[in-house]
């Protein structure tokens, strides 16, 4: 009996250790086949974080091409960011530019744009990030987005300003009080640091 139990208990595990190696095996190979993939999308997630942020249309068939045409990374002396021009007619229209920040529930990453003389936002993009969705999560909607460009940059103080206070110049989202203000204040450092880089490589 001891025996015949011993033996239930051995053929159990070793049932186990096999299922877990194959279920291991299988997970490795789908990585392995999904990686392609999934860097492709992560990739046109970037250039059309970009573009978006440049203000410049595109369409999912001429997306690479229209990047390819408009825009061009470049590295200024002493940036610890990368930098893109865009580019219009052959001359520098603007900057796009990379900025990471923390919000409520983890990290933000996304691209703002100015124009060639620093003075506007031409527009923000998000491509990551870990807030609430229907919540902080509506940072990625356009209207929360779109309101961005086109306002002047005032890089001596923080110029993105909450409506109804005063001076407000965009809107919170309703019911993300603390997403809203991390975005607020991510967008006015990211802008400030970038003009002022600038200015100092200029």
């Amino acid at each position: 009996m001891a025996r015949q139990k011993k033996r239930s208990t051995l053929y159990s595990t070793g049932f186990m250790i096999v299922l877990t190696v194959i279920v291991i095996s299988l997970l490795g190979v789908l990585n392995q086949v999904t990686r392609p993939t999934i860097q492709q999308i992560e990739a046109e997630q970037v250039i059309a974080g970009i573009l978006n942020s440049a203000g410049i249309d595109y369409t999912e068939e001429n997306i690479t091409q229209v990047y390819d045409e408009n825009i061009r990374l470049i590295s200024p002396d002493g940036a610890d960011l990368e930098v893109y021009e865009i580019v219009k007619d052959g001359q520098r229209d603007g900057y796009v530019f990379e900025y990471v920040g923390g919000a409520l529930w983890g990290e933000v990453q996304g691209y703002i744009g100015v124009d060639d003389d620093l003075e506007t936002i031409l527009g923000v993009d998000i491509v990551k990030n870990s807030e609430t969705p229907g919540l902080g999560g509506r940072i990625t909607e356009d209207w929360f987005k779109d309101q961005f460009a086109g306002l002047p940059i005032d890089a001596t103080r923080d110029f993105l300003i909450y409506r109804p206070n005063d001076g407000g110049n965009v809107d919170a989202i309703t019911g993300a009080t603390q997403t809203s203000d991390a975005m607020r204040r991510i967008f006015n450092q990211a802008i400030r640091e970038f003009v002022e880089m600038m200015e100092g490589v200029n």
